[in-house]
């Protein structure tokens, strides 16, 4: 089981992260980056709703909770809750969002 923390982390993370890697055209077309990711964060703890709502416990322990960011492969690598590992995963979304937050500030810079 990983932490909670490392869930959102990656779902976070990767969405950030395929955001930069897309074209211009299409990154102007998204609404609220910061959202998206708030929500794609959200999407990948979903299967853990399962410790809340008993129906959903067989969801958690299939592969369908793969959908929710790699969920059920990040539980069974991380059986131990390692704080370290979702330590990591932050720090990977803490850079793409630090080198989102650079690259806005230079295309500010850069209009005026």
């Amino acid at each position: 089981m990983s932490l909670a923390i490392g869930h959102f982390a990656v779902g976070a993370g990767i969405t950030l992260l395929g955001y930069q890697i897309v074209r211009p055209e299409i990154r102007r077309k998204v609404p609220n980056k910061w959202l998206m990711a708030i929500l794609a964060g959200l999407w990948a703890m979903f299967p853990d709703l399962s410790q809340f709502v008993k129906r959903l416990e067989g969801f958690h322990d299939s592969l369908w909770a793969n959908i929710g960011f790699f969920h059920q492969i990040m539980e069974r690598l991380d059986t131990h809750d390692s704080i370290w590992v979702s330590a990591v995963l932050v720090v990977f979304m803490g850079t793409i969002v630090v080198s989102l937050l650079m690259s806005d500030i230079w295309h500010f810079l850069r209009k005026k």
